[in-house]
């Protein structure tokens, strides 16, 4: 006969007791601030991190806790108690989107995401359409097979946890970008002037992003986010070009693990991780001597199949 639910085992309390503590101490403090300014604390976001409440029942071998689903419910529950946002952005990440990994992905898949579902990447779930709200029976959007790839179909908005999940540091720039072009060009006006050599350097990286034309950049920004002008994982396993990839760990827009998958599949390619995401920025010196490398080989294997061509002909 199993136990109440209400019934907990000591495991179980312990986990239960910390989570309140965490919440009470360090989420109600911020609760009415992060309210009215419609933003949940990126330091917040971390320490639910730290604390493995957003990878509970990730398996250890990949950086979770290796807890259980009724954890994951403690936790949600507790979060509630002090603050709703809180437990939608852990129920969010638990619940759905790494029980679904867990569940549906194959070993590659949970090699690649859960480690990083773990350490410090929230997921966003994209459920809601404009003409079924959350009602999953009647989505419209579709996943259609094409080749070895799976291509989505539709149209999703109330994305849960999407500003979380990063794309903040999309929204705002596209929005600019597309909408406001005079605001764009009229900062290249005002910032093309100025000399570069005579500015400290991050005011330089500022300047230029400014020196932009609104149009082109927001339509390779759509594309590259929104669009799927990339090609194909099946397309790309028959690049037979030489390709350098380079990737860093804390990049918000393009991962290592990202870059790596890029790498694997890419007949050719080699990565190299950089130290920082601004390496090749600030200190170029190793990375220009990787691409110099890199430049030389794909040249000395090219000049030898020439010569080899010439012989035989």
């Amino acid at each position: 006969m199993s136990q109440p639910l209400t019934l907990l085992s000591e495991e179980d309390s312990l986990f239960q007791s910390s989570v309140r503590q965490f919440a009470r101490e360090r989420i109600a403090p911020h609760v009415r601030e992060m309210d009215e300014q419609s933003r949940f604390r990126p330091d917040l976001l971390k320490e639910m991190f730290d604390l493995g409440l957003m990878g509970i029942e990730i398996p250890e071998e990949h950086g979770g806790q290796g807890g259980t689903f009724f954890q994951a419910v403690l936790a949600v529950e507790e979060l509630a108690a002090v603050d709703p946002s809180a437990a939608v952005i852990a129920d969010v990440q638990n619940t759905l989107v790494i029980n679904a990994v867990l569940r549906w992905a194959n070993e590659d898949q949970k090699r690649r995401y859960l480690p990083r579902l773990a350490k410090d990447t929230a997921a966003s779930y994209a459920l809601s359409e404009a003409a079924s709200g959350s009602d999953a029976f009647a989505l419209q959007t579709r996943a259609r097979r094409d080749g070895g790839d799976w291509v989505l179909d539709g149209r999703k908005l109330w994305i849960t946890n999407a500003l979380e999940a990063g794309l903040l540091f999309f929204g705002p720039l596209l929005f600019a970008a597309r909408l406001l072009p005079l605001t764009v060009n009229l900062a290249r006006m005002i910032t093309r002037p100025i000399p570069r050599g005579v500015v400290p350097f991050w005011v330089g990286i500022g300047l230029d992003t400014c020196d932009q034309r609104p149009q082109p950049m927001a339509a390779v920004l759509h594309g590259v986010i929104f669009g799927s002008i990339a090609p194909t994982s099946r397309q790309r396993r028959t690049i037979a070009a030489p390709a350098l990839v380079v990737g860093h760990p804390k990049d918000p827009i393009h991962p290592a693990a990202d870059a790596a998958m890029l790498a694997e599949e890419l007949p050719n390619a080699t990565f190299v991780e950089a130290k920082n995401i601004l390496e090749w920025r600030v200190s170029p010196d190793r990375l220009n001597q990787v691409a110099a490398d890199f430049c030389t080989t794909c040249w000395k294997s090219a000049s030898t199949r020439s010569r080899r061509g010439r012989a035989r002909s």
